[in-house]
């Protein structure tokens, strides 16, 4: 959960307390990410001593007033779970509708929105605001078709936007970026029970002003077919006048129609000029490059660690540090957030890994992107693996190619563990973990064998096993929410001989209607032709590089 705190001191601990209450049954685990947006009362010593009483909860400190959207930027990219949940800190939205959006938060949706089923705010605010919303959709301002603070999404949809920078936020600008699967559900919406909302005409103005100019180009396309109307206005009334001369023989008289067509040309150019100059004012603040938001401080989740308010802590978008991963190998192991990274950023993750002792940095890059290849390299990474995404629509897998000599499909099941590491520890010798010299080779093998174990225990994982006369020929590891297919393996023998596409068919079954996903590498060259036989296609093409300390 991402809280935006404002002036929000009486409210915040009750939000905490009734959302934890709430999470307690129906979340396998939270954590409380406060965001204390400027505030001029004693919130951030509220969140502090939040912090410090619980472990669930993580404060962080804004040097300044952002903004609602900012703060809720900084804080989801501090965000470790697979779901994000935004709420405003007054309460209006009661934590006891949060099991209503994670309900609907199903497979084929993306994001949910809790929709007020009645709006307790003044009449001025209301219209204010379906004013502001019927603007956004005739000026291109994209969202989704139903907004709200009070949200929950998919983290995974962070990687789209995790580079962007400037001062003009908007959460749902952005999040529409990477999906159109959106759903909202009724809740309820409550009196504000202290203080009064932040959000004034002008305020709102400004934020679809935001919404229009950096997330959509129709006032452009606007301002052009105005100006090709007032050119056809013009050359329609030059054409009167040139008849009504040629017919009566004189001109058309008077000074007030002659004013008024000038004052209509003068308008359609001082209208259009507005509009190209709030796109060039868009450019020279992102020029500036000036932050969305600062940093000043950090309490909680890492033992009440302090945030250097340089841009380079693990939580403010350059690096985070994978606790998985360093606990398997023995040693730190951290990731750049970024996908794209010039020579400045390049450094900056240099002195971040150096400043955190990372042993092991791990980047992902388009396959394509020359600049972040040099950048990266000039600061000690390596090219180890080339990986390729796959996808396929929803629709079931023909099941008569399946074969039926003597193999069987069936879910696996805790007696299945040691059979599935044997395999797994001989499948997967074709990743990146094996083609880099730093990491032991044995142990690289125990990794994937450590992850089929994770994926037998938990959940959003489900686990397939394939047999053939009485023992193990393969498996597939399956996450349903969204529907991908993490790993798949085929014991040696039994190559060549259907047990993969079966395997395939298996997890596109447990939901059919669903799109796939898959990840694979480049050098597996058999499993890009199984996966295209099945009807997956390429979508991305992205490159891993390793830095070493």
């Amino acid at each position: 959960m991402v809280i935006p705190v404002f002036n929000g001191a009486g409210t915040v601990a009750e939000v905490v307390r009734r959302s934890r209450e709430v999470l307690g049954g129906c979340a396998g685990g939270h954590e409380f990410i406060l965001v204390n947006d400027g505030s001029s009362d004693s919130s951030w010593e509220r969140i502090v001593e939040l912090a410090e009483s619980a472990g669930d909860v993580r404060g962080v400190d804004l040097s300044r007033n952002y903004g609602q959207h900012n703060a809720l930027l900084a804080g989801i990219r501090a965000a470790r779970c697979d779901l994000v949940l935004t709420i405003d800190d007054d309460l209006q939205n009661p934590p006891e509708e949060i099991p209503k959006l994670l309900d609907s938060l199903g497979p084929g949706c993306d994001v949910v929105y809790g929709e007020p089923i009645a709006k307790q705010q003044g009449l001025g605010r209301r219209l204010a605001t379906r004013a502001v919303v019927r603007a956004l959709k005739v000026l291109g301002g994209e969202t989704a078709p139903m907004v709200s603070s009070f949200r929950v999404f998919r983290t995974s949809l962070r990687d789209g936007f995790v580079s962007y920078t400037g001062p003009d936020v908007s959460i749902d600008g952005l999040l529409t970026w990477q999906t159109e699967r959106f759903r909202s559900v009724p809740v309820r919406h409550d009196p504000r029970q202290h203080g009064e909302s932040n959000y004034s005409l002008v305020k709102l103005i400004r934020h679809a002003l935001t919404m229009i100019t950096a997330f959509s180009t129709r006032p452009l396309r606007i301002a052009t077919s105005l100006g090709f109307f007032v050119i056809l206005f013009g050359v329609a009334v030059l054409a009167y006048v040139l008849v009504r001369f040629f017919t009566e023989g004189n001109g058309v008289p008077g000074f007030p129609f002659l004013a008024s067509i000038i004052s209509i040309f003068s308008g359609a150019q001082l209208f259009a000029i507005g509009v190209i100059g709030e796109y060039l004012a868009r450019m020279h603040v992102r020029v500036m490059s000036r932050p969305s938001y600062l940093v000043r401080a950090e309490v909680g989740g890492n033992g009440g660690r302090a945030a250097a308010a340089e841009g380079l802590d693990g939580h403010d978008g350059i690096c985070r540090i994978l606790d998985w991963d360093s606990e398997f190998w023995g040693f730190p192991i951290a990731r750049v957030v970024p996908e794209r990274v010039d020579v400045a950023t390049a450094e900056q993750v240099e002195r971040w890994c150096e400043g955190h002792g990372i042993a092991c940095a791990y980047l992902l890059a388009g396959a394509d992107d020359a600049e972040t290849a040099a950048a990266a390299e000039g600061v000690g990474f390596t090219p180890v693996d080339t990986r390729v995404t796959l996808e396929r629509p929803g629709g079931p897998l023909a099941a008569e190619s399946r074969p039926v000599d003597g193999m069987e499909i069936r879910p696996a099941e805790a007696r299945d563990e040691a059979a599935l590491a044997s395999l797994a520890r001989q499948a997967h010798t074709d990743t990146r973990f094996f083609f880099d010299p730093h990491f032991s080779s044995p142990r690289a093998a125990e990794l994937y064998a450590a992850w089929v174990r994770r994926g037998l225990a938990e959940d959003p994982f489900r686990v397939f096993l394939a047999e053939r006369d009485g023992g193990p020929a393969g498996y597939i590891l399956v996450k349903t929410d969204p529907l991908e297919i993490d790993l798949i393996a085929v014991e040696e023998a039994s190559r060549g001989d259907g047990i993969g596409r079966a395997l395939v068919a298996e997890a596109i079954g447990v939901s059919p209607n669903d799109t796939v996903r898959v990840v694979t590498q480049a050098r597996n060259v058999p499993a890009l032709r199984l996966y295209e036989s099945c009807g997956f296609r390429v979508v991305k093409t992205e490159a891993w590089y390793h830095r070493w300390g």
